[in-house]
C-alpha cells in the first residue's frame, strides 16, 4: 500500500490534497518573499534571502555596538518543532550573543513548566493521558477540554469507572455543561478559590499526613498561609457557595484516584500574565500533594496544552540549557560546551529576562532590536496597538512569520517568510511527555522557508563556529539533543530515530540503558522519588495572594 509519505518522497512537487486545501485557503495572506523597510513609515520592498540575512546581521550588530549586548532580544510565540526551537536558542544565545529571550510553547507552556520545576525539581508533567480513563475524579480547571481537545474528552467518556467530572471555570463552557459538577467563580479570583479548597481539605480532615511527612517539604508553612482562606471568603470574593466548596473537597479528599488538569488558555490572552498562570498551576499541584494523589494510575496534576511542543524549555537554551541543565551551574555549562564544541565563555551564566520584562524594556528604550518569531493564530493574538508601539520604539524589528497580515508582520522592518507547521518535518512533545515525529504534508509557497532553514541561512551569513555545521538537519539536531539529555530526567538517548517516533511515539524518559519493550505509558514518580536534591516534592505558593479581610464570622 502506497502511503502519503511515499508519494511525497517520490514527487516533492505533488502536494497532498490536504496540503493544497490548506495553502489555497490562506495563500493570499501568506508571506511569500523577504521584505525590507528602510524607513519606519516607508514601504517594504522585496529582497533576496542573501540580502535579508545580511541586513539582519548588520542591523543587529549595529545595535549591539551602539547600545551594548543587552539591547537586543528575541521572542517566540508560535509552535516550532523541537529541533527548530533548539537551533534558534543555541544560535541566538551562543553565537549572536542575545542575552534576553523568551519562548512560549503554547498559551501556558513555560509557566506550567516553572510550576512543575518548583514542585518536583524538574519540568516533568507526571501524568499520562491514560489517567483520564482510570480516575475516579477528574478535575478540569480553566479547561474547555471538550472543545479544545475532543480526543482527550473522549478518553474521559470511555472511563469505565464513570468518574466524577468537576469543571471549575469562570466561563460557562461546552465542557462545563457536560460535567457532573460545574463550579463557576468570579473572574480573577481563581487563586483565592484554589486556596479556599486547600483550606477546606485541611478543615475536613482530607489531608494525607503520612504522605506529606515522607515525601514532601513545606506543608507546615503552607498550612499557616492557607488558614486565612476561610469558606466565607469563597462566598464573598469568589461567588462560590460553601456547599460547592465542601463537595469539591469531599470528592478530592475521598476519591481513590484523583487527577487534576489545567489549560488556562484564556488567561494569557486576557492579559492576566504568565506569573498568574504559574501560581494557579502550583496551587493545583498543592492539592494533589496534600492528598497524596500522585505516582499512581489515575492520579496526579498535569497541564493539558494544545498540540505542539511542550517541555521545549528543556532543550531550547532559553530558560534552560539543553537537556534540562541549568545556566547557573558551572558543571552544566561545561558539559554543554563540551558536547557542542563551543567555547565555555559563549555559554551564558543566566537565563535572561522574561517576556513581560522584555516588552517593558522595549517600551522604556532599553532594548532597541527585537527578533520576533511568530506562527499564524498566535501572531494574530498579539495586540496590534502594542506591536505598533514596540515597532516605533525599536531601531530594528525583525519578524519571522508565515503570514504577511499578522499584527507583527505589518510593522516589521524586516519580514522573513516562514512555513506553516504542515510544511515541515520535525519532532513535537505533548503534555504527557510523548514525543512524535510530525511529517511534512505540504510545501511552502513562494520563497518561504522552514524556520530551520531560515536560521541556518542566518548562521551562514553570521559565520558561526564549527559547532553550527553539525546542526545541519533536524535529524542531526535531534541526535545532538539525545547526547545532551544523557543522564538527565528527560533522557531520550534510547530513541533510535524518527522511525521509532512515528504513530503514537514515545514518552521521555527513555534511556539508552533501557532493555526490553518500552511501556505504552510512562508515568512519573511511581516510586515517589522526585527530582529534588532530597527526592521530596515541594509545596509552592504565592505569598502576595491574600483575601480581602471581612468582618463576617
Amino acid at each position: 500500500m502506497t502511503t502519503l509519505h511515499d508519494k511525497l518522497s517520490a514527487n516533492q512537487n505533488d502536494l497532498s490534497g490536504f496540503g493544497q486545501f490548506l495553502q489555497s485557503g490562506i495563500h493570499n495572506e501568506r508571506a511569500l518573499d523577504p521584505l525590507y523597510r528602510e524607513e519606519k513609515d516607508g514601504s517594504a520592498r522585496k529582497v533576496t534571502w542573501r540580502k535579508a540575512c545580511t541586513i539582519f546581521r548588520d542591523r543587529i550588530q549595529e545595535v549591539q555596538q551602539i547600545h551594548g549586548p543587552e539591547a537586543v532580544a528575541f521572542l517566540g510565540t508560535g509552535h516550532l518543532n523541537l529541533e527548530e526551537i533548539a537551533l534558534l536558542g543555541a544560535f541566538a544565545r551562543f553565537e549572536v550573543g542575545i542575552k534576553h529571550g523568551d519562548w512560549s510553547s503554547g498559551p501556558n507552556g513555560l509557566t506550567s513548566d516553572e510550576a512543575l520545576l518548583r514542585a518536583f525539581g524538574f519540568e516533568a508533567p507526571p501524568c499520562c493521558y491514560g489517567d483520564l480513563e482510570e480516575s475516579d475524579v477528574v478535575v478540569l480547571f480553566g479547561s474547555d477540554l471538550r472543545l479544545e481537545n475532543p480526543l482527550l474528552w473522549q478518553r474521559i467518556l470511555h472511563n469505565p469507572f464513570s468518574p466524577e467530572v468537576i469543571v471549575i471555570d469562570h466561563r460557562e463552557t461546552n465542557t462545563a455543561l457536560q460535567a457532573t459538577r460545574f463550579v463557576k467563580y468570579k473572574e480573577g479570583t481563581d487563586l483565592i478559590l484554589l486556596n479556599c479548597i486547600a483550606h477546606m481539605l485541611i478543615r475536613k480532615g482530607y489531608v494525607n499526613y503520612n504522605f506529606i511527612a515522607q515525601h514532601t517539604r513545606g506543608f507546615e508553612r503552607f498550612s499557616e498561609f492557607i488558614a486565612q482562606f476561610t469558606p466565607l471568603h469563597a462566598i464573598d470574593e469568589c461567588g462560590v457557595g460553601i456547599a460547592d466548596l465542601e463537595v469539591i473537597a469531599q470528592k478530592i479528599g475521598e476519591g481513590r484516584r484523583v487527577s487534576l488538569w489545567w489549560t488556562l488558555e484564556e488567561a494569557l490572552i486576557s492579559g492576566l500574565g504568565s506569573r498568574h498562570v504559574g501560581t494557579i498551576a502550583s496551587a493545583l499541584i498543592n492539592l494533589a500533594l496534600m492528598t497524596g494523589q500522585i505516582g499512581r494510575p489515575g492520579c496526579g496534576a498535569s497541564p493539558i496544552s494544545p498540540p505542539g511542543t511542550r517541555c521545549s524549555s528543556l532543550f531550547n537554551s532559553i530558560r534552560r540549557l539543553p537537556g534540562g541543565r541549568d545556566f547557573e551551574i558551572k558543571s552544566d555549562r561545561q558539559r554543554v560546551a563540551e558536547i557542542l564544541k563551543v567555547a565555555p565563555h559563549q555559554i551564558p551564566f543566566e537565563a535572561g529576562k522574561r517576556f513581560p520584562e522584555i516588552i517593558r524594556d522595549i517600551q522604556i528604550g532599553k532594548i532597541k532590536a527585537l527578533w520576533l518569531i511568530c506562527s499564524g493564530d498566535e501572531a494574530r493574538r498579539l495586540d496590534r496597538e502594542l506591536i505598533k508601539e514596540l515597532a516605533r520604539n525599536l531601531d530594528f524589528f525583525a519578524v519571522q512569520d508565515h503570514l504577511s497580515t499578522s499584527s507583527s508582520a505589518v510593522f516589521a522592518d524586516l519580514l522573513l517568510p516562514s512555513s506553516d507547521k504542515v510544511e515541515k518535518t520535525g519532532v513535537t512533545i505533548d503534555s504527557e511527555r510523548r514525543i512524535r515525529v510530525q511529517e511534512k504534508t505540504a510545501y511552502p509557497p513562494g520563497k518561504a522557508l522552514s524556520d530551520f532553514k531560515i536560521i541556518r541561512k542566518l548562521g551562514a551569513v553570521w559565520k558561526t563556529g564549527h559547532w553550527f555545521s553539525k546542526w545541519s538537519t533536524p535529524k542531526a539536531v535531534f541526535e545532538v539533543l539525545k547526547e545532551l539529555s544523557a543522564g538527565q530526567p528527560c533522557d531520550i538517548t534510547g530513541i533510535q530515530g524518527y522511525r521509532q517516533l512515528q504513530g503514537v511515539g514515545l514518552q521521555w524518559p527513555v534511556s539508552e540503558s533501557h532493555y526490553g519493550p518500552i511501556a505504552a505509558e510512562n508515568r512519573l514518580f511511581e516510586n515517589l522519588k522526585f527530582f529534588t536534591p532530597d527526592q521530596k516534592a515541594r509545596f509552592v505558593w504565592e505569598q502576595s495572594v491574600a483575601v480581602i479581610q471581612t468582618s463576617r464570622q
